[in-house]
């Protein structure tokens, strides 16, 4: 399904038209078409956007810290506040996010980064070749997938 001034790459939906000023305008929107349609309505409505000029840099969004980065991803995906300084954790209810937690942290410590967007991919390629060393198959693609999970929240938010 086309919808003007949306486009989809991937999993991503991007705005895609020309302000009052003649400027393309290209943005993230989310993975849902939903809110897309509405993020894409909001930057439309939005007069310092509608006002930018042609030869005008738009500064980049902020990067986050990796580890308030990791804290809200947990908060938000597992309900577990503070995960990184947390000392005990529920074994029965709150293990899967103890182990993403785990593995992520593992990452930051292989990778030495401190912040999301100096994250590269010969940083993760590295860690899945060494951790494949250390457990089977099953348990790489797995961290495979928390590792994307976690970077496409990330991607989301324009960190």
């Amino acid at each position: 399904m086309k919808v003007k001034n949306i486009i989809k790459r991937g999993n991503t939906f991007y705005s895609n038209f020309t302000n009052s000023q003649g400027k393309r305008i290209r943005k993230s929107l989310g993975k849902d078409l939903a809110q897309a349609r509405i993020r894409v309505l909001q930057l439309m409505a939005n007069i310092d956007i509608q006002n930018e000029q042609v030869g005008a840099v738009t500064p980049k969004p902020k990067s986050k810290s990796y580890l308030s980065a990791l804290n809200e991803y947990i908060e938000s995906i597992y309900g577990v506040k503070d995960a990184t300084s947390r000392p005990t954790w529920h074994q029965w209810k709150e293990r899967q996010a103890q182990a993403v937690m785990n593995l992520l942290l593992r990452l930051q410590k292989h990778s030495d980064v401190s912040r999301v967007d100096t994250v590269k991919y010969s940083h993760l390629d590295r860690f899945l070749t060494a951790r494949a060393h250390e457990v089977q198959n099953n348990t790489i693609n797995r961290n495979i997938q928390w590792i994307k999970r976690f970077f496409g929240y990330c991607d989301d938010r324009e960190w």
